[in-house]
């Protein structure tokens, strides 16, 4: 059985198991001292602001026939507003990362 190469750029200390268990973080754990919610605010924030900018730059690509139901960009740019929407809004998530940033220095 072949060893699996190791990751590019020098990254294999820093992605190894052992070495997440000693910095006390992995796939699902914040790191000491910060809510997971934290990082789950700053997600879901960045992830629906990047899809609804890429979807508006491919309507924009696609220029009147993007807004055109026999493009999937239509549909594309419809999910994106609805990621930024569903599960409380962007601007909520801003609250909760500004409150938990903000107690974190008080």
């Amino acid at each position: 059985m072949r060893a699996s190469p190791p990751p590019p750029f020098g990254l294999s200390s820093a992605c190894s198991p052992r070495s997440q268990v000693a910095a006390g973080v992995g796939p699902c754990r914040a790191p000491q001292g910060r809510k997971s919610t934290y990082y789950a605010s700053i997600a879901k924030a960045l992830a629906g602001d990047i899809a609804n900018k890429c979807a508006a730059d491919a309507v924009q690509i696609f220029g009147g026939n993007g807004f055109n139901t026999e493009y999937p960009v239509e549909k594309l740019m419809r999910d994106a507003k609805i990621f930024q929407i569903y599960e409380g809004t962007a601007q909520i998530q801003r609250l909760i990362i500004s409150r938990l940033a903000a107690g974190k220095y008080q």
